[in-house]
């Protein structure tokens, strides 16, 4: 149950990060198009040598680092699917893929914490029985 757990744990805040990374590419672009003008007067325009591809190569990084992102959430979305009891899915994708606590979920499910805890417990069991099944443990 910790592997399922901690396989799960990738997920969680990850929009956070996505969040972050998407600031991060516009910052890199806004110096594409701000930095990019020579000649237009008035604003100090000269490029230290290799700035340009420098840039580039970090908006490729960021891109590719939200990618990969991207995907981890996608599959730990895709297994929470897997659940039949639609409180479990709620629950697990509110903690892992949207980043809320415990005592919020309950609260938005309008039942008590222990309940929804007891879920997620529940949940992590079925979970493992459908990978060991499908023989893709994570």
């Amino acid at each position: 149950m910790a592997d399922m757990q901690r396989w799960l744990l990738r997920a969680r805040g990850i929009n956070a990060k996505i969040d972050a990374l998407d600031e991060l590419i516009e910052r890199a672009k806004s110096r594409l198009e701000g930095g990019g003008s020579r000649g237009g007067g008035g604003g100090g325009g000269s490029r230290k040598p290799g700035g340009l591809e420098k840039i580039l190569c970090q908006i490729d990084t960021y891109e590719r680092d939200r990618e990969k992102m991207e995907q981890i959430r996608d599959e730990v979305y895709d297994a929470i699917c897997m659940l039949e009891d639609k409180r479990y899915q709620t629950a697990l994708i509110r903690y892992y893929i949207t980043g809320q606590e415990w005592q919020d979920i309950a609260d938005r499910m309008e039942v008590d914490r222990r309940t929804v805890t007891r879920w997620h417990g529940r949940a992590l069991q079925e979970l493992e029985k459908i990978f060991e099944m499908s023989h893709n443990v994570p």
